[in-house]
């Protein structure tokens, strides 16, 4: 799969996560969404329209407004114009390092307490074994 090819899979994919944004079993993705759009300063997967398309007409949600006013909902001066996918994509690339010693911490952690606990499983089995 090409990286292009891989571009429009995620952003199919995030466009249809917008389907399901404010329904009643999906607060987790709509908490995401809101947090993306509100930390990223962006709206939509490609910009503010594709919310027009998932939910046909005009409706944004409130994290994709400048500022938190009556007047947002209808005016797209005051809608965030860049699109997350983009954003996300770009941190994402200049914090690759980053994620990747913190994985690798994790990884650490992990392996080590699979060996401390395999010792101490050897430990109790051959004091048990003393004792029998």
């Amino acid at each position: 799969m090409s990286l292009l090819q891989f571009d429009q899979y995620a952003q199919s994919n995030l466009k249809e996560g917008l389907k399901l944004y404010g329904t009643e079993d999906n607060v987790g993705l709509t908490k995401a969404w809101d947090l993306a759009q509100n930390e990223f300063h962006c709206c939509g997967v490609r910009n503010y329209t594709d919310w027009f398309e998932v939910r046909n007409g005009t409706w944004v949600p409130k994290s994709c407004w400048l500022q938190q006013s009556d007047g947002c909902q209808r005016d797209s001066a005051s809608w965030w114009k860049e699109p997350c996918y983009e954003k996300v994509k770009r941190w994402l690339a200049e914090n690759i390092f980053a994620m990747g010693i913190f994985a690798a911490c994790i990884i650490v952690v992990q392996v080590l307490g699979i060996v401390f606990s395999m010792l101490m499983y050897c430990h109790v089995r051959r004091v048990k074994k003393y004792y029998d």
